[in-house]
């Protein structure tokens, strides 16, 4: 028969190895379900964004017949002077 010492030691080992096992179990449910995240990320196709070049913004930019600064006191913070922040907004 194994002294006690022994018996303990064996317990406790067989107690840890279900622990860890445990454990493992946990950490593998975990990644798989991170996995199925990323998998599921990757479907989603999000548009990357492009480079346009300035002339062929300027062909896609409409035309507005009103200036954006005033062109009598070259004020753009506020919209214009006095005079003309009225015709503005």
């Amino acid at each position: 028969m194994a002294s006690k010492l022994k018996l303990r030691r064996q317990r406790r080992l067989r107690e840890d190895v279900i622990w860890w096992r445990a454990e493992a179990m946990d950490c593998k449910a975990r990644l798989l379900e991170l996995a199925k995240l990323m998998e599921e990320a990757k479907r989603q196709r999000v548009p990357m964004p492009v480079l346009v070049p300035a002339p062929i913004m300027k062909l896609v930019d409409p035309a507005t017949s009103e200036p954006k600064i005033c062109l009598k006191c070259y004020d753009g913070a506020r919209l214009g002077c006095s005079s003309c922040a009225y015709r503005l907004k």
